[in-house]
């Protein structure tokens, strides 16, 4: 076996089974256009890569990046040339040459799924010190559903976006989820997470629909807030409305308040005359079971599975 790193290598080829295989399962995104920069920085060597050859064809490969918003981590991909490639060897190399260069600037290594790993990966990085959380697509017909009446518990206020104070939601966004599954997809740093809600709000995910985004408030404490864009994002060839960010303070659930706030949001897009609507959930999030009573289903979209090591 024999491992390379950095040298001039065509990145296009070795990466054309990858882009074809998310292709065919994400129609509405342009994967091509978005592995296209990502391509030409590998090319360049402007990204840290490492290749294994099995004979003179590359069996596996993998590289990472730095991401720019969350300084705490950096994401990887990694995958096999062919699934007659993938064994435990391979991917230990270049695996641990991940880990040990990501770590060494203190980051935490985020990766997706391996690419035609034949199923080994999910024990082998569990044995490396990977955690595994899953995402599932759930989407709500707004043309065949109408949402029930919000009822809102006494003393508790919603009104739109209008004076949102971006620090006491990014705080209390964290402080929803901090001890869930979900804690590792927001930033470690305050002043990180603070620029991601900042960049959220500026349109980095899809422009903010005001008209269908609330904040609840009791005695003029934040304690509550959903959040949907018009999903028009870089990389999709469509535009669906998304509901971004949903979440209700500890002691304020179990009173409706989450379904409510739904609701509203809900109706709001179908008064707006969108025929559809999505979010994202983490499997063992018990919101799911909020959203499966609404009236939402689970799509046939491929659930996203995240790999971390801290």
């Amino acid at each position: 076996m024999m491992e390379l790193s950095n040298i001039k290598l065509d990145w296009d080829a070795i990466l054309g089974r990858q882009i074809s295989h998310l292709e065919s399962i994400y129609p509405d995104m342009q994967i091509r256009d978005q592995f296209r920069a990502i391509i030409n920085l590998l090319n360049s060597n402007r990204i840290k890569s490492r290749v294994i050859l099995s004979g003179i064809n590359v069996a596996a490969y993998g590289f990472f990046m730095d991401s720019s918003e969350m300084r705490d981590r950096s994401f990887a991909t990694v995958g096999f040339t062919d699934p007659a490639f993938a064994n435990e060897q391979r991917l230990r190399n270049i695996v641990e040459w991940i880990v040990g260069s990501v770590s060494s600037s203190g980051r935490m290594t985020m990766m997706n799924e391996v690419f035609q790993d034949n199923g080994i990966s999910g024990p082998v990085l569990a044995s490396m010190g990977f955690r595994k959380i899953t995402r599932v697509r759930m989407e709500y017909d707004l043309a065949d559903n109408k949402p029930g009446e919000p009822s809102l518990p006494r003393e508790i206020s919603v009104t739109g976006l209008e004076g949102l104070d971006i620090r006491a939601y990014s705080s209390l966004e964290y402080e929803c989820y901090r001890g869930t599954q979900d804690e590792i997809l927001l930033a470690s740093s305050e002043e990180d997470r603070l620029a991601v809600t900042r960049n959220i709000f500026s349109g980095s995910y899809g422009n903010v629909l005001q008209n269908a985004s609330y904040l609840a408030f009791h005695k003029a404490s934040l304690i509550g807030a959903v959040v949907c864009t018009d999903g028009r994002v870089q990389g999709r060839k469509d535009m669906l409305p998304t509901i971004l960010n949903v979440f209700v303070k500890p002691e304020y659930r179990g009173n409706g308040l989450g379904t409510a706030l739904m609701q509203m949001a809900l109706s709001s897009l179908r008064g707006m005359g969108f025929f559809k609507a999505y979010l994202w959930v983490t499997e063992g999030n018990r919101a799911r079971d909020l959203y499966s009573s609404l009236g939402f289903t689970e799509s046939r979209y491929p659930r996203e599975v995240i790999y971390y090591r801290k």
